[in-house]
């Protein structure tokens, strides 16, 4: 409606006075909030528990990917390292597990984060260079740039004595 109208509308009686305001209790309104919060935030946790844990996948159907653990098969990491001292280290993590707790510190990991974390755990206590994480040198400097923010996350470290620079599990996986 326009301003304009208004007059008009007012000469033609389909406008006029209220009799009295209408009223909002403002504690109704409160508790309708909270309610609707309250059932929001109960949706959202069912969600999160019945959600299953998502498997791993590669990002897009136009690459040829090499999920995590058939990397690790394929350069054969198994023996990878045999003089790194494993008294103080886990010799093994799970995949998923790994990709669990990242999420639980960075929830909106992405997929190369997460087979860049997969890797590395299949790999631990060994590490991988970048073209070990992801072979394919088209997406190399992805891989280099999805490292160094895993990096300042705390999910993994980055030995720059290392030619090429080697990765592995950050503090924050580890504890």
């Amino acid at each position: 409606m326009h301003i304009s109208a208004i007059p008009k509308m007012i000469r033609r009686g389909d406008l006029g006075k209220r009799s009295r305001r209408p009223v909002l209790n403002r504690d109704e309104v409160l508790a309708l909030r909270s309610a609707r919060e309250a059932s929001a935030a109960a949706a959202q946790a069912a969600a999160r528990r019945d959600r299953p844990p998502k498997a791993p996948s590669p990002p897009d159907d136009r690459h040829e990917w090499l999920l995590a653990d058939e990397h690790s098969t394929a350069i054969d990491i198994a023996d990878a390292s045999p003089n790194v001292q494993r008294d103080s280290i886990a010799s093994s993590i799970d995949a998923d597990e790994a990709v669990a707790k990242a999420q639980s510190v960075h929830p909106l990991l992405g997929s190369h984060q997460e087979l860049v974390i997969r890797a590395l755990a299949v790999s631990h206590p060994a590490g991988l260079s970048a073209p070990q994480i992801n072979p394919n040198a088209s997406t190399q400097p992805n891989t280099y740039i999805t490292c160094d923010k895993l990096e300042a996350l705390g999910l993994i470290r980055c030995d720059t004595n290392t030619h090429p620079k080697r990765y592995y599990l950050g503090p924050r996986m580890l504890r």
